[in-house]
């Protein structure tokens, strides 16, 4: 699966704090936080709503061809 990076995802994951809060909501680390908002791996589908929530992005955002 081919990933894109989410300009929406970065800037909400680029504030101070907010990495390490989304990863708790989440149970992803630091690291994937930013490799997803790079673009460099997917948004796990399973933890879309829990990205939601932690970040204010919408799945709609993250998935737009869904």
């Amino acid at each position: 699966m081919a990933s894109i990076p989410i300009p929406e995802l970065e800037a909400a994951l680029s504030i101070r704090g907010a990495q390490a809060k989304a990863s708790k909501i989440t149970g992803m680390s630091p690291a994937q936080m930013h490799h997803i908002a790079k673009g460099l791996r997917p948004v796990p589908i399973h933890r879309a709503a829990l990205l939601e929530q932690a970040t204010g992005v919408s799945r709609k955002t993250m998935f737009p061809n869904d």
